[in-house]
C-alpha cells in the first residue's frame, strides 16, 4: 500500500512520538494538580469531572510506552519495562471495569495506590476511561510483542475503539449530554483525560500507516479521499451547532446522535469505497489478462486449435485459418482427424485416445509424419504439440500446430548442400575429404573387430591422350563410365571415391586376410581395360593400382593413402595395367 506523496495533516501532526509526548504532558498536569492540591489542574472546567491520580498515572505510562515502541532503536530492557508498565495499567483498568459491572467493591482490590486517589473503592475515576485505557493498553502491547500485519490490524481496531469512546465523551461535553461522559455524579471523564486518551489512540493508530485500517484511511482510494475530506467538515459542522446553537438547545442531543450517525455512515463509505476500488482493480486486471491472452492466442506464430475431450475443435486462432485455408466458423466443431491425410487418421485417433488416458504435454506422433489437408487440396506437413487444460469444469486440449514446409525444405537443401560438399560433381562419388573421414571411421571399426582394411589408389593409364585427342567432354564421359565400373566391382559396404583428375581411391572393408583383395583388384583391372564407347567410338585405356593394407602398412588414414600412392607409382613404373602392394 503506497501512501500519498504528501502526507495528510492527521498523519503529519499526530505522529506517535508527538501524541505520546502530549499524552504524558496531560497526565503530568493531573499529577501536579493532585500534588499541589489544585482543583483547576484536576478539573480544567468548573462543573465537570476531575482527573484521578490513577488516571493521570495511566496517561503518563501509556504515553511513555507509546513513545518507547515508536522509537525502534530502544534496547530490549527498556521495552520490557514498557511491557511491565502496560500490564499494570491494564490490570488496573480491568479491575475498575469489574467493580462497575458487578455494582460493588471488593476489599481485596484496595491496593495502596488507591489511597492516593482518596477513593478506595474505585481504581480509575470512570468506566469510560477504564474502557478506553484497556483498549489503548492492549493495542500498544500488541505492537511490542508482534510485528505481524494481522496483529497490527487488531491493534488499530483497539485504537479506533478507544477513539470512539473519547469522541463520544467530547460530543457529550459539547452538547451537555452527561451520560456520554459520566455514569454517576461522582464518576466521569475529565476533559484533559479525554484529550490525552484521544491523542494516545491517534498515535497508536498512526504507528503503522501502511497497514490495515490506517492504510485504508491514508490511502489513495476514493473512499479514503472522501473520508479525509468530509471528516474535518463534520467536525466543523459539530462546532457550528455548538457555538451558534443553530437549531436551539432542545435539539442538541438529537444533533449529537445525528453526528454519530454521520460518522458511522462515513466509515461505511470508506469500506464501500475500498470494496469498489478492489473490484475495479480486479476487473481491470481481468481485462488486462483477457487482452494479454487474446494477444498471445491470436499473435502466436503457430496455429492453435482448442479441442474438447472428443476431439472436436472449439476455438482457433487466425494462424489456424491461414494454415488450413478454412474460416474460423468452418473449423469450429470439426474433428481434428478430418483435417489430416486419410492414411494417418486411424493412427491419430489412437494417439488421441492414449493422450486422454494419460494427459500431459508432449509432441503428438513424433514418429509420424503428420500432413494437414488444406481446403485447396494441397498437403502441408506439420508438427503437433498438445497439452491438457481445465477451464471451469471442462477438460480441453490445446494443440499447437506448426507448419513444417519451410523446415523440410531447409532440411532438404542442407542435405543437398552436404552431399555436394562431400561428393564429386561429375561422377557423384565421394570426394577426397569425405573419403578420408569414411576411412578414419572404418579403421576404428576394424581395430575393434580385428579386421583388415585395404586402400587402393587407382590411376587411368592413357587418360591424357583421350583428353587431348577427343576433348574434355569425351574425357568426362570416360571418367563417369570408369566410376560406374569400379562401383560394380566392389561390395555395398566398400567405397569408391574420386580424388581428382583420373585418380580414384577404393576402400575395401572387413577383410580377414590381405590376400582376399587380390580377386577384387584383378576384376577391377579387367573391367577398366574394357573398351569405352564414346559417341560411337571405342576408346581403350587401362588402370594401375597401388595397395596399402591396415594394419600392416599403417594405422592412420593419411598414412595408408600415402603408402597406396607410392605403390601406385611403383605399378606404373613396372609397365602399367597392373597392381602393387606397398613395400613390394
Amino acid at each position: 500500500m503506497s501512501l500519498p506523496e504528501r502526507k495528510p495533516l492527521l498523519l503529519r501532526w499526530f505522529t506517535p512520538r508527538f501524541s505520546a509526548a502530549a499524552t504524558m504532558g496531560l497526565g503530568v498536569i493531573g499529577l501536579v494538580g493532585w500534588a499541589a492540591d489544585s482543583q483547576r489542574l484536576r478539573v480544567l472546567l468548573d462543573g465537570f469531572p476531575a482527573m484521578s491520580v490513577n488516571t493521570a498515572l495511566s496517561l503518563v505510562l501509556c504515553g511513555m510506552c507509546l513513545f518507547i515502541i515508536g522509537d525502534r532503536t530502544r534496547s530490549g530492557a527498556i521495552r520490557r519495562f514498557a511491557e511491565t508498565a502496560l500490564i499494570l495499567v491494564g490490570i488496573t483498568s480491568l479491575l475498575t471495569l469489574a467493580e462497575y459491572l458487578l455494582g460493588d467493591t471488593w476489599e481485596i482490590l484496595h491496593v495502596p495506590i488507591q489511597l492516593l486517589a482518596k477513593r478506595p473503592a474505585i481504581l480509575i475515576s470512570s468506566p469510560h476511561t477504564a474502557f478506553a485505557v484497556t483498549f489503548v493498553v492492549v493495542g500498544i502491547f500488541i505492537h511490542t510483542r508482534s510485528p505481524d500485519q494481522r496483529m497490527v490490524v487488531l491493534a488499530q481496531a483497539f485504537a479506533l475503539t478507544a477513539l470512539g469512546v473519547t469522541l463520544a465523551v467530547l460530543v457529550g461535553y459539547l452538547f451537555s449530554i452527561e451520560e456520554f461522559y459520566r455514569i454517576t455524579p461522582e464518576t466521569g471523564v475529565a476533559l484533559h483525560t479525554c484529550a490525552g486518551l484521544t491523542l494516545c489512540a491517534v498515535g497508536l493508530f498512526n504507528l503503522r500507516p501502511d497497514v490495515g485500517f490506517a492504510a485504508l484511511f491514508y490511502g489513495n482510494s476514493i473512499g479514503s479521499h472522501m473520508l479525509r475530506t468530509i471528516l474535518p467538515g463534520v467536525g466543523i459542522f459539530v462546532l457550528f451547532i455548538y457555538f451558534f446553537d443553530v437549531w436551539g438547545a432542545q435539539f442538541a442531543q438529537t444533533q449529537a446522535y445525528a453526528v454519530s450517525f454521520v460518522l458511522i455512515l462515513l466509515v461505511a463509505l470508506l469500506a464501500l469505497g475500498h470494496a469498489a476500488r478492489h473490484m475495479n482493480n480486479l476487473e481491470a486486471l481481468k481485462q488486462i489478462a483477457q487482452e494479454q491472452y487474446m494477444e498471445l492466442f491470436e499473435g502466436n506464430p503457430d496455429a492453435i486449435l482448442v479441442t474438447d475431450a472428443r476431439g472436436r475443435i472449439t476455438q482457433v486462432n487466425a494462424q489456424a485459418e491461414s494454415l488450413c485455408g478454412y474460416s474460423r466458423a468452418e473449423l469450429v466443431d470439426k474433428r481434428v482427424e478430418e483435417l489430416v491425410a486419410p492414411h494417418i487418421r486411424e493412427r491419430l485417433l489412437q494417439l488421441r485416445s492414449t493422450f486422454q488416458q494419460h494427459p500431459h504435454s508432449r509432441t503428438l506422433g513424433s514418429d509420424l509424419d503428420i500432413v494437414i489437408l488444406c481446403r485447396d487440396g494441397s498437403e502441408c506437413p506439420v508438427s503437433i504439440c498438445v497439452r491438457p487444460a481445465t477451464i471451469g469444469q471442462q477438460q480441453l486440449n490445446i494443440l499447437s500446430v506448426r507448419d513444417m514446409r519451410e523446415h523440410k525444405e531447409m532440411t532438404r537443401q542442407l542435405e543437398q548442400l552436404s552431399h555436394i560438399a562431400g561428393h564429386d560433381s561429375l561422377t557423384g562419388l565421394p570426394n577426397r575429404r569425405l573419403m578420408e573421414d569414411l576411412l578414419t571411421h572404418s579403421l576404428a571399426s576394424a581395430e575393434r573387430n580385428s579386421k583388415h582394411v585395404a586402400v587402393c589408389y587407382c590411376d587411368l593409364d592413357g587418360f591424357k591422350r583421350i583428353n587431348d585427342n577427343f576433348g574434355h567432354q569425351a574425357g568426362d564421359a570416360v571418367l563417369i563410365q570408369a566410376a560406374r565400373r569400379m562401383e560394380k566391382c566392389v561390395r555395398q559396404e566398400d567405397a569408391v571415391a574420386r580424388f581428382g583428375g583420373d585418380e580414384f581411391l577404393i576402400m575395401l572393408l572387413d577383410l580377414n586376410h590381405p590376400e582376399d583383395i587380390i580377386p577384387v583388384i584383378k576384376k577391377l583391372l579387367e573391367r577398366l581395360a574394357e573398351p569405352y564407347v564414346i559417341e560411337g567410338q571405342d576408346l581403350h585405356l587401362t588402370g594401375s593400382l597401388g595397395v596399402s593394407v591396415y594394419p600392416e602398412h599403417g594405422s592412420e588414414a593419411n598414412i595408408l593413402i600415402s603408402h597406396a600412392d607410392e605403390a601406385l607409382y611403383a605399378a606404373k613404373r613396372s609397365g602399367k595395367n597392373q597392381f602393387r602392394f606397398f613395400g613390394t
